[in-house]
């Protein structure tokens, strides 16, 4: 059996600047929503990870 899932990572505000963060976000919801409508497809979102340097 073969599953249709994809997993969707937050952008990432990379100005830094705190006034620009919803746009990262909103972006990041705008796909998320996107994707979810699409039948057949389980979409996975992790909107709590941050990379380690």
């Amino acid at each position: 059996m073969t599953s249709n899932i994809m997993a969707v990572l937050p952008f990432v505000n990379m100005k830094y600047e705190a006034e620009d963060k919803h746009f990262s976000d909103g972006s990041t919801d705008e796909v998320i929503n996107a994707l979810v409508k699409i039948g057949g497809l389980k979409v996975l979102f992790f909107s709590n990870l941050q990379a380690s340097e």
